[in-house]
């Protein structure tokens, strides 16, 4: 569990990044002979044998409607543009994530709630940071499909067996919001550190990503700064659950986001807190006293599906609290 002294420094820091996420968003835009240059250097495939834009990418047929996914098979996605075998077993440790989430799991998180003035304007501010610790099991795939950019898409079984150093797999994540009235404004960061010490991180301010990827002992993946483009499995919004996150980066990006921001949310209303209301000076800047509030739950995970409308992506969970 993150220590409050560590927490404090996180917020400072959140608050930079803030800042400096409002002052990018408001640099002059391109030209449109500029935006076109960028798009088609954008376009261009990283070597002839990767993607080919801009045609949409399909999605498997166990992803398109709500349930279809078997009971003891658990979804793995991988990053775009990997060697097929490199990309087969990244899914099957992804896999690995959800089959863990099926299991008694406890999420710790402690969550603040203050208000601050930007330009004459009262907003307010919830910061909720968590993390979970899981233990993985080796998976074995049952279907495997890919995807117009090479992301491997995985149906797995697990095989019995702890992965063998026996070492917890760590999710964790941190959600800013600032409300006032009706505008909004977001911040996430979403990590995921596996056995094998590869990592996964995406960061979203708003609706722009930054996706940072490591496979073990391998070098960085060259994560392509691109659009992605995917087809709808529903034809209108009205039957839409909740907007998700951009497709733009690939899957896996708005998948996990999407996993454990709508994870965290439907275990919070239920949680157990351990401090609750504690009040404390934060800083002046803030113009308002802190709130804070220390809690646990337990709990298990099913995802039944995605849903994907508008290049927008909203994977289906189902949180079951345990007591």
């Amino acid at each position: 569990m993150v220590s409050l002294k560590q927490y404090f420094l996180l917020s400072t820091f959140v608050m930079v990044l803030t800042s400096c996420a409002s002052s990018v968003a408001m640099r002059p835009g391109k030209t449109k002979n500029q935006a076109n240059e960028t798009i088609q250097q954008q376009n261009q495939p990283a070597n002839s044998q990767q993607y080919k834009f801009p045609s949409k990418s399909d999605i498997p047929d166990f992803l398109k409607n709500k349930n279809s996914i078997c009971k003891s098979c658990f979804l793995g996605i991988s990053d775009p543009g990997l060697d097929s075998t490199l990309a087969v077993e990244q899914a099957l440790t992804r896999a690995a994530v959800l089959e863990a989430l099926t299991d008694k799991t406890e999420i710790k998180f402690i969550t603040d709630f203050y208000t601050k003035v930007i330009h004459e304007k009262k907003w307010e501010v919830f910061a909720h940071l968590f993390e979970l610790n899981l233990k993985v099991k080796n998976m074995k795939p049952d279907t495997v499909f890919f995807s117009k950019y090479d992301e491997a898409i995985v149906l797995a079984k697990p095989d019995g067996k702890l992965l063998s150093d026996r070492k917890n797999m760590v999710l964790s994540g941190f959600i800013q919001e600032k409300t006032y009235g009706n505008l909004a404004d977001y911040m996430y960061r979403f990590e995921m550190k596996t056995p094998a010490e590869s990592l996964f991180v995406v960061r979203i301010v708003n609706d722009n990503f930054s996706v940072e990827s490591l496979l073990g002992d391998e070098s960085k993946t060259d994560y392509p700064k691109k659009n992605f483009i995917y087809n709808s499995n529903i034809t209108d919004d009205s039957t839409w659950t909740t907007p998700g996150f951009s497709l733009r980066t690939g899957l896996w990006p708005s998948f996990f986001g999407g996993l454990l921001k709508n994870m965290f949310y439907q275990v919070k209303e239920t949680a157990e807190y351990e401090v609750g209301n504690m009040r404390d000076t934060f800083s002046e800047e803030l113009n308002a006293r802190l709130k804070r509030q220390i809690g646990s739950n337990t709990f298990s995970v099913d995802v039944q599906g995605c849903e994907i409308f508008n290049n927008h992506l909203t994977p289906l969970v189902h949180s079951t609290i345990k007591k």
